[in-house]
């Protein structure tokens, strides 16, 4: 399995890859003030400035936002440790975890999922409140679990628990070899709904 790491910042409500930006739209209406309309012509020096800030943004390795939690002699670093590669033997396979605490945002992984026999295998990819339960409170969790197989049909088990209650799992079957190429999956998680 090989994951690659897509950083992605949200802010209110609006997500832009690599950057810490708002995204700006203006919508000129009809009767609108001579003092609006200056202001609207300064809006397009400063999405433009916004945009060249944006492309200069650096790139950030695994290392910098997540860490191994098991199976580290599974875990190799690619492109220049933008890039991790995951790998499972009979004996072990390999998790990580953020460093940082998140209360919403778009969350996305780029998975490419063994292709030989993984009966016994899940791949997961989910988000997980723990780090408060050692205080009583109670767990939280949205799932993408790949569930290993000996061949077609393809699995994709989907899961959200709330205060501890799960309960919502759904599986579906998939239209493509997940284990053939990288695909992209993605959780848009706000206070309003989970997509």
């Amino acid at each position: 399995m090989i994951i690659e790491i897509d950083r992605t910042y949200v802010h209110s409500g609006a997500a832009s890859r690599y950057s810490t930006l708002e995204e700006w739209y203006v919508v000129p209406r009809k009767g609108l003030s001579q003092g609006t309309r200056v202001t609207f012509c300064f809006v397009p020096f400063f999405v433009a400035l916004a945009i060249i800030y944006a492309s200069k943004a650096v790139e950030v390795s695994f290392q910098q936002n997540y860490e191994v939690v098991w199976g580290n002699h599974h875990v190799f670093f690619l492109q220049h440790g933008r890039e991790v590669q995951l790998s499972i033997d009979k004996t072990s396979g390999a998790g990580f975890r953020s460093k940082f605490d998140y209360a919403s945002g778009f969350f996305q992984m780029r998975i490419k999922i063994p292709n030989k026999d993984s009966r016994g295998v899940v791949t997961a990819f989910y988000l997980t409140s723990t780090a408060y339960e050692h205080l009583g409170a109670k767990h939280d969790e949205i799932d993408f679990e790949f569930l290993g197989n000996n061949g077609k049909p393809y699995l994709l088990q989907t899961n959200v628990f709330a205060n501890d209650e799960g309960g919502r799992e759904q599986r579906h079957s998939l239209w493509f070899d997940p284990s053939v190429d990288f695909h992209t999956y993605g959780v848009l998680w706000n206070q309003h709904q989970i997509v």
